[in-house]
């Protein structure tokens, strides 16, 4: 079984022998439960698995970077495309790379949250994640 969640394909496997003893009475044996690892290859899918990688937190008006630090499964049937969008501040470098940086000067939110479409895997893969990181403000502000 494959679930897939947040545009991350998460590997599950689970596996059991089922008996039937009486009526109305089942015994589960040798049961299994695996969970692929994280860099496992997804073979059930076309499509990669991956992550936006941020910190938790970083102060106000300093440059905050969001990554991709790599893509886990099948071969792209292509060139990989990345296509950044952010909630606040701008991509000051690295637009269509697996890595942005952004500027947080003027910015009056909260958090910021990068997402990343990727492209370069078939149409119907859903290819987005994000990440968000809380913006620390000074007291005197």
């Amino acid at each position: 079984m494959t679930v897939k969640a947040f545009g991350i394909v998460v590997c599950v496997v689970l596996s059991a022998a089922l008996s039937v003893r009486e009526p109305f009475r089942a015994v589960v044996n040798q049961p299994q439960f695996s969970i692929c690892p994280s860099r496992a290859t997804n073979q059930d899918t076309p499509c990669p698995i991956f992550q936006v990688e941020c910190s938790d937190t970083e102060p106000a008006g300093k440059a905050i970077v969001f990554r991709v630090p790599g893509l886990y499964g099948p071969r792209p049937l292509g060139k990989v495309s990345y296509r950044w969008k952010v909630s606040a501040g701008r991509i000051i470098k690295g637009q269509g790379t697996n890595t942005i940086v952004v500027d947080t000067r003027d910015v009056n939110a909260e958090s910021i949250t990068g997402g990343v479409k990727v492209g370069g895997f078939p149409q119907d893969c859903s290819l987005v994640a994000k990440c968000s990181v809380q913006l620390l403000r000074n007291k005197e502000e």
